[in-house]
Order: structure tokens, then sequence, then C-alpha cells
């Protein structure tokens, strides 16, 4: 079915003749983006190959996909946790400027232009401790539900999916980032992941980011009439899980 319907597919032309629509990745806009020190450690475990594909999928200005090819132990996943260290932390950093330009506008109106140089996160999963405070200030001024458009909008964390065709290949990465953790230039830091699945299709080393565990894990610290709201909430999550499941295996059995 995948194949017939390639024919219909907007990617046709860049999947069979990619160099077509291939334009050279730039290398130093990319790795101009990040801290001095992420850079460094970025360009001394990556050689001239495995940089450009790293520019190829972050710089944003590019249309398309990128397509990464190589044999077993060439270091394609090596090149996946970069590529996501890169994308985790200049989003963050654009977030950042965004929520401290508008910080700026609602406690100095009409003089935010003029203050400070680039923003920089810590580059954790929540942002960093001063975008934290910044988020803080800006719903104690009025909450962030007014924001909207090209700025800070809305003050949306940046999120990153990862899927592949088996659950052992997401597996394996979430470990390597379990493990490895990423850099933001002063330290190694866990992202804030969670696994999407069933817990028996995930492996061992990484149910503990699973949905269903750190649901688990925030309800047993809840306290009082708090925990109450939470396991009600879980468990009618639960049935409306069950109920969409049964109701996609019987449209899966309808389909010809």
């Amino acid at each position: 079915r995948a194949v017939r319907e390639l024919g219909h597919s907007p990617l046709l032309t860049k999947l069979i003749d990619p160099a077509t629509t291939r334009t050279p990745p730039d290398v130093e806009h990319v790795m101009g983006m990040l801290d001095p020190e992420v850079r460094r450690i970025l360009e001394g475990r990556s050689n001239a190959s495995q940089l450009r594909a790293i520019a190829a999928a972050c710089d944003l200005r590019r249309e398309g996909f990128t397509l990464l090819q190589g044999p077993p132990g060439t270091g394609k996943t090596s090149v996946i946790i970069s590529i996501l260290n890169t994308l985790h932390l200049t989003q963050y950093q654009k977030l950042h400027k965004a929520a401290l330009a508008e910080w700026k506008e609602r406690v100095f109106p009409g003089h935010a232009s003029g203050a400070g140089g680039p923003a920089q996160s810590s580059g954790n999963g929540g942002g960093g401790r001063g975008l934290s405070s910044i988020l803080s200030g800006l719903s104690s001024a009025g909450g962030t539900q007014g924001l909207s458009g090209g700025g800070a909008g809305r003050m949306r964390k940046p999120r990153i999916l990862i899927c592949s065709h088996s659950n052992a290949a997401v597996d394996h990465l979430a470990s390597r980032l379990l493990l490895e953790g990423l850099f933001d230039g002063t330290r190694i830091y866990q992202p804030h992941m969670i696994r999407v699945g069933t817990l028996h299709a995930c492996s061992e080393r990484v149910k503990v980011i699973t949905l269903d565990h750190q649901t688990e894990d925030r309800i047993k610290q809840a306290t009082g009439e708090a925990a109450e709201q939470l396991k009600a909430r879980y468990r009618d999550a639960m049935q409306r899980r069950d109920r969409l499941e049964s109701e996609a295996k019987g449209l899966g059995a309808e389909l010809p």
C-alpha cells in the first residue's frame, strides 16, 4: 500500500533523485548558533561528513528532510544524538530569547529592544533556571495566555518527536540518551523524555521514562485531594485509551 501511494507523494522526486533539491548544508551557520564549548565537543567527535549531516538536519532554514545513510558502525546513532543535542539547545535558546524580550517589554515598556545581548539557556529539560524564573514573572505580570505569533508563542517549550520502524530502535536511542545525556556547554544534563507505548513493548532500561511509569510516579508523590484527582484522571484516561485501541483494531479488520 505504501509503495502504491508513493506515486502521489510530493516527496517522490526527492526520494528518487535527492540531488535535484539538495543544497550544501551551512555548517558554519549551525555551529555558530552553539555555545563555543558545545561546538568544540561536537567538532571533536565528528568527522566532516558527520558535521555536514548535523548541519543539514539542524538548519531550519532548509526545506524537506535529511536522510542519513551509512553501513553499520559508521556512527549514525552518534550523529542522531548530536542532532538532538543541537536542536534541543538551539530551540531552547530561541524560546529563552523570546521569553526574555517579552519579559523586558512587560517590565520596561518601550525599552526592551535596547537591553542585553544574545540570551543563553541552560539547555535542560525545563528550559533552564533563568527561563523558568522569566516565565514565572510573566505569569505574575498577567500570564502568558496573550502571547502569540512569532515571539514567545504562549511560551510553549520545544518538543522533539523521535520515531522509528521498531520499538528496539527507539529504545536503543532512548537508552543512549539516558546513559550519555546532552551537553549545554557547562554540564551534562538529562532532557525530559516520555517513551510512548505499552510497557510490554519497551525494554527494561527505558521503562523509567514511559508515560505509564511517570504518571504512576507522579500519583505516588501527590497527597490528599490532589492524589485522588490524579487517580481519577488516570483511570479515565486509561479507559479512553482502551476504547480507542479497541475501535482501532476493529477499524483495521474492516479495511480491505
